[in-house]
């Protein structure tokens, strides 16, 4: 069942799924600062609906934790793609490890039906962005979802830029979410180690496991910036968020 089969448009078009492989490539995402606002605006959107069909999904009370011996072999084999990229594996393990030492489990945390893929190769960008691949729905922690889309979103799409947003692009896109949540005390005080902890999960694994994109000059770039990844850049707060307890 999709969790968004209560919904309508713009959030999901429940008959766009069978076209979804020839519409990935014309996403006619670039970055730009309406389209990241908008996409922001969706995922808030989608967030705050939370409809009774998430119920039937699959449901994670809180974020993934991976262990020493899940990321050990994804570790390794992304250090080999990061030293054949030009990259330092070894900086990168430290960081990894140093992560890993520091992850623990996060539980209390707002759930909501989540997409768990919200990247804008899985989006349609014309008129409004429009989710078309909800394979991955889970019910889940909201902020994991977020995060996740902060790793995840310039993945596998050629007119994306090689790269994480920018300080200012996060800054918009939040901007378009907050408009449709209020994150709570528990969620501010969280953030930084459920980024960590997606960061451990999502994008070790992306490391690890996608030889196309290190194959791929744009994808490369995005695969080093991921691996290079500053936690202090993408703070949780806009400027104008009202908090709520």
């Amino acid at each position: 069942m999709c969790f968004f089969a209560g919904i309508r448009r713009p959030f999901l078009d429940p008959d766009s799924h069978s076209q979804w492989t020839a519409q990935k490539g014309a996403a006619h995402y670039h970055a730009g600062e309406s389209e990241i606002a908008d996409a922001g605006r969706l995922l808030g959107r989608m967030h705050a609906a939370d409809p009774p069909e998430a119920n039937a999904l699959a449901t994670y009370h809180g974020p993934v934790v991976r262990d020493a011996e899940w990321i050990e072999p994804h570790l390794v084999s992304a250090g080999d793609a990061i030293e054949a990229a030009g990259g330092d594996r070894h900086v990168f393990r430290e960081a990894t490890l140093a992560r890993l030492a520091t992850a623990e489990p996060v539980m209390g945390l707002p759930l909501a039906g989540c997409s768990f893929d919200f990247k804008a190769s899985n989006l349609v960008f014309s008129p409004k962005p429009t989710l078309v691949d909800p394979d991955h729905a889970a019910r889940m922690p909201r902020l994991y979802d977020l995060a996740v889309a902060l790793l995840l979103f310039h993945c596998d799409l050629s007119t994306a830029p090689g790269r994480l947003w920018t300080r200012a692009e996060w800054a918009t896109f939040l901007r378009g979410y907050a408009g449709h949540i209020a994150f709570t005390d528990a969620e501010l005080a969280a953030w930084p180690t459920v980024l960590q902890l997606a960061w451990l999960d999502q994008g070790v694994w992306l490391l690890g496991n996608w030889p196309e994109g290190w194959a791929d000059v744009k994808d490369r770039a995005y695969l080093l910036d991921v691996a290079a990844f500053n936690p202090a850049v993408f703070p949780l707060t806009p400027p104008d968020q009202t908090v709520s307890g």
